[in-house]
């Protein structure tokens, strides 16, 4: 008899707890979205922040910048989460969770190419980037290799499975770190990286010859107590980067007659760890995993930019002379005046993160973040259409049924905005 019972109350709740959740959908706001062949709703939810976007403005790219005047489209989707990308004319590689790197052209948005490492355990790549000529594209993912593919422009990318060139420590077996990779510059003939092992190589893509050479070692390589979680290059052309530090630091490293030299450049801040940087013209921008931003002038004060970031800001680009670009995994992103320190326009909902439960650490894991990738003319984001929310959880009905009355929801992908800023009418 006590089975029995414990069987009927087990029932009981399991019937209450579908009565809950029919209610919860038939109360759900009504969806405007339109539904694909297979009944489904793709839905996102990005918005604009900041003043419209004015008509009256010149035909200049940097005005456009300056005010948000871009013509936005959907470039192409994917399946699987988006980790990095890297920008180069009109071709666009992203990497992705599963480990592979695809190339799409902007203009049509097919897919032209992909590559990766044939591995039975695939890892993300962490960092994508074309060197200075757009002949080498490298990646690093979260295991700590380092790999580079041979671009052939235009269009002629193909399908390979084994990279042109690995970049290998004699320390590290068939690795250029033995842990991930969390910072990679390509400056001139050389390429410098970082690892949250705490150690900061330099590489030379230029001796021996790139072209007859499969495997390159370390030219330099130095490690510190701390962790380096970014790096940005001190100049154009230069053989010297600043690391930012998860103790909130930033030092200057540079490569003297084959040897490493660091010098302090931002004490610990009590903001957090550095996670993101960039520098031009002796300006260096620092961003914090607080999401705070601050400009760095030498001679002058620090200057703290105004909140607009609630986590940690993932990466910084410089766009002119009094602009840059930040974007957080708080799913924002934004354009700013250097001399203010003000936002001027920008983006959220770019990621899942903002309507997650930031203590729920189940609905942190299955959060997909975001990145981006810039040139002079194009603003390109990754975006995360159906994002796992509570929203999209309430259709759930009684498995006995066919078909559930209420709409259903397509599974959770990514799509690439572009913002163009030129005046190529191509894309209107």
């Amino acid at each position: 008899q006590l089975g029995v019972g414990l069987a009927l109350c087990l029932r009981l709740a399991q019937n209450s707890a579908r009565v809950r959740r029919k209610a919860e959908g038939a109360l759900a706001p009504q969806r405007s979205v339109q539904l694909d062949q297979d009944g489904r709703h793709w839905e996102a939810f990005v918005s604009r922040i900041g003043p419209p976007s004015s008509k009256n403005v010149d035909a200049s790219a940097a005005s456009a910048w300056r005010c948000g005047a871009g013509k936005l489209r959907v470039v192409c989707h994917e399946a699987s989460s988006i980790t990095s990308m890297a920008l180069r004319g009109e071709s666009l590689c992203f990497g992705t969770s599963c480990g592979r790197i695809r190339v799409v052209d902007l203009r049509s948005g097919a897919k032209v190419g992909e590559y990766f490492v044939g591995s039975h355990v695939p890892s993300p790549i962490s960092l994508l980037h074309f060197d200075e000529g757009g002949e080498l594209l490298v990646a690093g993912d979260l295991r700590g290799r380092l790999h580079a593919w041979k671009s052939k422009f235009p269009g002629s990318w193909g399908y390979r499975t084994h990279p042109d060139i690995s970049f290998i420590d004699g320390g590290c077996a068939s690795c250029a770190h033995s842990a991930a990779v969390t910072g990679l510059i390509l400056s001139g003939d050389m390429m410098i990286s970082s690892s949250c092992d705490g150690s900061v190589s330099f590489w030379s893509l230029k001796d021996p010859d790139v072209d007859s050479v499969d495997v390159i070692h370390p030219s330099s390589s130095t490690r510190f107590l701390g962790v380096p979680l970014c790096l940005c290059a001190a100049a154009q052309g230069s053989q010297g980067v600043f690391v930012g530090f998860k103790d909130g630091s930033v030092r200057k490293v540079v490569m003297i007659d084959g040897k490493c030299a660091d010098s302090m450049s931002l004490p610990p801040s009590e903001s957090g760890a550095v996670t993101a940087l960039a520098f031009q013209s002796e300006t260096l921008i620092v961003g914090f995993e607080d999401g705070q931003v601050k400009i760095l002038r030498q001679g002058r004060d620090a200057l703290i930019c105004k909140p607009f970031h609630s986590s940690n800001v993932q990466d910084l680009r410089m766009l002119s002379d009094d602009l840059f670009l930040s974007s957080a995994s708080d799913g924002r992103v934004a354009v700013w005046s250097m001399r203010s320190g003000s936002p001027l326009w920008g983006f959220r909902g770019l990621s899942s993160l903002e309507d997650l439960d930031p203590q729920d650490q189940a609905d942190q894991s299955r959060a997909r973040s975001f990145c981006l990738a810039t040139d002079s003319t194009k603003l390109l984001c990754s975006l995360v259409i159906n994002p796992v929310t509570p929203a999209n959880t309430i259709f759930i009905n009684d498995w006995r049924q066919s078909r559930s009355p209420f709409d259903e929801v397509a599974p959770a992908c990514e799509a690439i905005l572009c913002m163009d800023f030129d005046d190529d009418e191509t894309h209107a």
